[in-house]
Formats: structure tokens, C-alpha cells, sequence
């Protein structure tokens, strides 16, 4: 057994100060005042210990793309986010041709069994609208009928698929939350312009989250408000929110976490192949020039939003620095929801025993400055 000693451990239920946190085989053995074993073999007596990100919506970042790169640079990409204190995430695809969603969902599920870190995959569409609120999702590519070459994807694919985007103003809406509710694939709603009295039917059906809350959906318009309203009133489901201060102004972030509370929101990256490069210049992504501004904000030729280069290190620092949310409730935000919305609480998302040793030791600011998975130390900056 090994044991590591920090000014503060966060937990669920509380803060330890100056504790100790025990791991033994992968797994959180305990937590106490007091080590429980002789050999204490790191102290972070100046670093906070709190338990691992899991980004649920990520496309990629450093030139990987999912399902359009080789698995070397999916490889890569798995290592940085580990950099970032993302101990699970879901390899996310998009509206794309089939054979790159298969290709994505195939290359996810081999590099998994090297790395610790990847959970599984992320469906954004194609099941969404063809309207404008499909954001920069290929238009060519979005399904407006629910095919059984897409139903064969979902069964064939159903233990490495965890999460679904889709519109839930879809024509077979119905079709495709059975087969989801049939192999446990979460059932999101986004890029829909469907209002917020149509969405409470539709919710029935099996919905458990919104993705990215405000960004692709009707707003908070004060007669007929859209999903977005959902988002932040409804206490029986999850909300995606990226918090780059791009997607959602910081004024509407603090609306939102004052109307949503902390329980239900996921932090997300939304993070797209360009992050990691440089700024000030346009790459190709899938089928589409994409804009890098100085900024990190990232823009189609048409001027609309394309995914971020936003980390889940600087979305928890952005909430503490910028919006004055306790830092542990930022935390929570970023690893227990989204293991909680995904159904893997049993041993993801917590410092408690029993869970997975997936854990970050952070500095005052918040900078990730070690990632251990499983009790194995995959980055260290201490």
C-alpha cells in the first residue's frame, strides 16, 4: 500500500486538511489523519489532492480529429489531456460519413486498451437538425432518418459507445431512445431548435443531459423559451456547459450556475483538433477551415463557433477565478457529475474507497502538477 500526504484531500463530503490518502492494487484504499502504513512515498504537503477529470465531449486537439487521424496521433492526444488532469474522457465524433465514425469508434476502442484514460465514445450526431442551430456540424452528413446502417452501429458498437448527441425534435426520435435505452448508451439533446414545452415530452423518452448548454439550441427568450431553459430549470437532468467565456459570456455563466446549481452541470471541453497549436491561423478539420483566433476562440469561414481549445484545467480555474464558485464544487463539476450522468460513480469521479486512484495534485492556482490513473503516476510538474 501507498500513501500520499496533502495540505487538503477533497472528498464528496468534505476537505481533509494535512490527510492522508491510501492506494493499494489501482484502487482508494482510505483516507485518514494518519498514515496506515510505514512507507508515506510522496508528500504534496503544499498541493491540494482532488480526483481526476472526466471530459465527456471532446473531439481532439494537437492534429488528432476523431476518426479522420491514425491511432499514433489519437495516442498523442490522450497523453496531453492526461497533462490536464483528464483521467477519463470519451473520444467525441461528429457529423461525418459513416466510415470515419467507424473508424473513430474503432481506433477509440484499440487505443483504450493501452490507455487508461479513454472511457469510451461520444456520438455527436448525425441524428441532429439540418436548421442553422447545427452549429458547425456538416450539413452533408446530418441524418434526417434514423438508417439501420446507423442502428447496426449503435448495437455493434454498444460496449465501447457510453454517450449519444441527438435532436430530440428528430422524426425517429422514438426509434433511436429505444435502442439507446436498450444498451445503456446516455441519451443527450442538442443542436435543436425544439422549445422548451415540446422538449418536456420528449424528455420522457429517456434524455439524461443537455450538451453544451445555450450553444446550439433556442435560448432563454422571455415567451417562448427553448432548451436552454431545460438546461438551467430542470433538476431531473444533466447540462453540458463550456466555460471559455466564448461559448457562454461570463455574465450568463453565473446566471446559469445560480439557476442550475452545482449537482447537475458537467464541465466540458468541446475541444477541437486545433487545440494545443498555434493561434493566428486556419486549419482544415474533417470538411471545414477552421479559424484560430489570438484568443483561443475558434471560428467557421461563416463566422459561427466551432468547438473550443479550451482545457478542463482552465475551465475549473476559469470558474474559481472568474465566477467565485468554491473551488470544490468546480471540482465536482468536473469529475463525480459526469460519472454520475455516464452511471461508472461505483469507481470513477471520487475520491472515496473502493473508486479507481484516479486523482490530480493541484498547486493554489489550480495548475495540474501530477495525474496519477489507477494509482499510476502518468504526469508529474511538482
Amino acid at each position: 500500500m501507498k500513501a500520499y500526504l496533502a495540505e487538503k484531500i477533497i472528498t464528496p463530503r468534505e476537505t481533509l486538511n494535512n490527510a492522508y490518502l491510501h492506494v493499494a492494487d489501482g484502487k482508494i484504499i482510505s483516507l485518514s489523519e494518519e498514515p496506515e502504513c510505514e512507507e508515506i512515498i510522496t508528500r504534496f504537503s503544499d498541493f491540494t489532492i482532488a480526483p481526476g477529470y472526466i471530459d465527456i465531449h471532446t473531439h481532439g486537439g494537437l492534429g488528432y480529429a476523431a476518426g479522420f487521424e491514425d491511432q499514433d496521433k489519437l495516442l498523442e492526444w490522450s497523453d496531453y489531456k492526461v497533462t490536464k488532469g483528464v483521467t477519463s474522457f470519451l473520444n467525441t465524433t461528429t457529423s461525418m460519413p459513416l466510415d470515419k465514425v467507424e473508424k473513430g469508434i474503432e481506433d477509440t476502442r484499440e487505443v483504450s486498451r493501452t490507455k487508461a484514460n479513454i472511457l469510451g465514445v461520444h456520438l455527436e450526431g448525425p441524428l441532429l437538425t439540418t436548421s442553422k442551430k447545427r452549429g458547425a456540424q456538416d450539413l452533408e452528413h446530418i441524418l434526417t432518418s434514423f438508417t439501420r446502417h446507423h442502428e447496426k452501429l449503435l448495437v455493434d458498437n454498444q460496449d465501447i459507445i457510453k454517450y449519444m448527441t441527438v435532436d430530440p425534435d428528430h422524426s425517429d426520435i422514438k426509434k433511436i431512445a429505444a435502442v439507446c435505452q436498450e444498451f445503456d448508451i446516455k441519451l443527450s439533446a442538442g443542436h435543436t431548435r425544439i422549445s422548451y414545452d415540446s422538449f418536456l415530452d420528449r424528455k420522457k423518452l429517456g434524455f439524461s443531459s443537455i450538451t453544451h448548454a445555450f450553444n446550439g439550441m433556442v435560448g432563454l427568450h422571455h415567451r417562448n423559451p427553448g432548451l436552454a431553459y431545460s438546461a438551467c430549470m430542470d433538476d431531473d437532468i444533466y447540462a453540458e456547459i463550456i466555460c471559455d467565456g466564448h461559448h457562454v459570456s461570463y455574465p450568463m455563466l453565473k446566471l446559469f450556475f445560480k439557476l442550475k446549481g452545482y449537482d447537475r452541470a458537467i464541465l466540458v471541453t468541446d475541444s477541437m483538433k486545433v487545440t494545443g497549436l498555434k493561434s493566428g491561423r486556419k486549419y482544415w478539420i474533417g470538411e471545414k477551415n477552421i479559424f484560430v483566433h489570438e484568443n483561443g476562440r475558434l471560428t467557421t469561414d461563416e463566422g459561427g463557433l466551432a468547438g473550443s481549445t479550451l482545457s478542463m484545467e482552465e475551465a475549473v480555474q476559469n470558474l474559481v477565478a472568474r465566477l467565485d464558485i468554491p473551488t470544490e464544487k468546480a471540482i465536482q463539476m468536473a469529475s463525480l457529475n459526469p460519472a454520475r450522468l455516464l452511471g461508472v460513480e461505483s469507481f470513477k469521479g471520487s475520491l472515496t474507497p473502493r473508486r479507481d486512484a484516479d486523482f490530480l495534485v493541484l498547486d493554489g492556482s489550480l495548475k495540474v502538477r501530477a495525474t496519477f490513473i489507477r494509482g499510476q503516476q502518468h504526469f508529474c510538474n511538482v
